[in-house]
């Protein structure tokens, strides 16, 4: 097991992991930070967010971003993306089911 930092860099902030986390091996807590950084890609809206792994000995493995569907699944849920939710509210209205025959 060897021990791995998550970093979170954003516009002009930066918050350093100073505790780290166990993982096997490389590809483990490059995993780990690629789910960090499409967890808070998703939740709040830091287009930014860069999560910077690092090692032990403080070699930078990678800088990760959030996943691209991330932002399409952001736009959806918050309506940010007019021109979609627009043509989906006004679009062709759901056709209606008639009753049954024999109803």
């Amino acid at each position: 097991m060897q021990l791995y930092f998550f970093d979170l860099h954003w516009d002009d902030e930066c918050f350093a992991d100073d505790e780290g986390i166990l993982h096997f091996d490389e590809g483990s807590a490059l995993y780990y930070g690629q789910r960090i950084a499409d967890r808070i890609g998703r939740d709040v809206d830091y287009g930014s967010l860069k999560v910077r792994v690092r090692s032990e000995a403080g070699v930078m493995l990678a800088a990760l971003t959030p996943s691209q569907g991330r932002g399409v699944e952001q736009d959806a849920l918050l309506g940010r993306n007019r021109s979609l939710a627009a043509t989906a509210y006004f679009g062709e209205p759901c056709p209606r089911i008639g009753p049954a025959a024999g109803s």
